[in-house]
């Protein structure tokens, strides 16, 4: 499927879902979730068309970085009225007319609370989910590995940032890519040691001499690698103010420029390890399931031998 077949498919469904993206959670939860989202309608043959304003990263968290692909809307009453069915802004349920006259305003039939506790269920979500569209078939990391090369493709400012890290980088065309997440995620899920992945690499290449891409939101995981493995090739983006994702500390202190200066460096990180021989990562963070989807889970590696889910 190329991004022209998607277009031409996603218009020809006469109903409607209009799906909120960057209203509250970290980037690449929103990105994930809003991909779970395209598969539900594909399968149920809805026009998915997105809200993407009002942003928690920028002034539109997809047209900030990326090239539409999709219609998008720009009736300020979705900042309202759809989102994510924990944090809406009023009481609910709604009485059943002004349910009805909050989406005939709209436009539209389905939001993002009507369709999230479908895209949101383990049965679904998950490696062994089959997807049954008369448009894509095959497991959902496949589905949505095809999704991202149809609609990942990044505007002409992201793109000339991104490209001049990436050439700065001067990676080989052989290595092995982790990425590290420190910061606020010891909330969510325990932090593993830089060790524990660089031994999973060296079991998967047979080799120490393995060039080795090393991705973190904390700069202090690059210097430990490199005191832990002197003789390793290490190859790294220099970003030595890092210490570690926050992301009320993100929201709250840095400006509009900042932010997106972060967002492009970490697109930039995900990009290469999207293109490495072999990936290890965990499926507890955002990045590595947005990376193992990407991959389509090959040579793809969770640090606890989990099977993908979205996290």
């Amino acid at each position: 499927m190329l991004l022209e077949d998607y277009k031409k498919i996603n218009s020809s469904f006469k109903r409607h879902c209009v799906y909120r993206i960057g209203n509250e959670a970290g980037f690449f939860s929103e990105i994930n979730n809003m991909l779970m989202a395209m598969v539900f309608c594909l399968e149920n043959k809805l026009q998915f068309r997105l809200y993407s304003a009002n942003s928690n990263f920028g002034e539109d968290i997809w047209k900030d970085y990326l090239i539409p692909f999709t219609k998008h809307s720009t009736s300020k009453s979705h900042a309202l009225f759809n989102e994510r069915p924990y944090i809406h802004k009023r009481p609910y349920p709604l009485d059943v007319n002004e349910l009805f006259s909050i989406k005939k305003r709209l436009s539209r039939e389905f939001l993002t609370q009507d369709i999230w506790p479908y895209i949101r269920n383990k049965e679904f979500y998950n490696v062994d989910y089959m997807v049954d569209s008369p448009y894509i078939k095959g497991n959902l990391t496949l589905v949505i590995s095809v999704l991202i090369k149809c609609v990942w493709n990044y505007n002409k400012f992201a793109k000339q940032q991104i490209s001049q890290l990436i050439r700065e980088l001067e990676a080989p065309e052989k290595y092995a890519a982790i990425f590290v997440r420190r910061g606020d995620k010891y909330f969510e899920a325990p932090l593993q040691e830089i060790r524990k992945y660089i031994n999973k690499v060296d079991a998967l290449t047979n080799s120490k001499d393995f060039p080795l891409f090393i991705s973190s939101d904390d700069y202090q995981i690059i210097e430990e690698a490199k005191v832990l493995f002197p003789e390793r090739n290490i190859i790294h983006f220099n970003f030595e103010g890092d210490k570690g994702y926050f992301m009320e500390d993100f929201k709250s202190n840095y400006s509009k420029a900042q932010q997106k200066a972060k967002i492009v460096q970490l697109l930039a990180q995900v990009e290469i390890l999207k293109n490495a021989t072999y990936f290890v990562g965990t499926y507890s963070t955002n990045v590595g399931v947005f990376v193992g989807m990407a991959r389509n889970c090959q040579h793809s590696y969770d640090i606890n031998d989990e099977k993908w889910l979205l996290w």
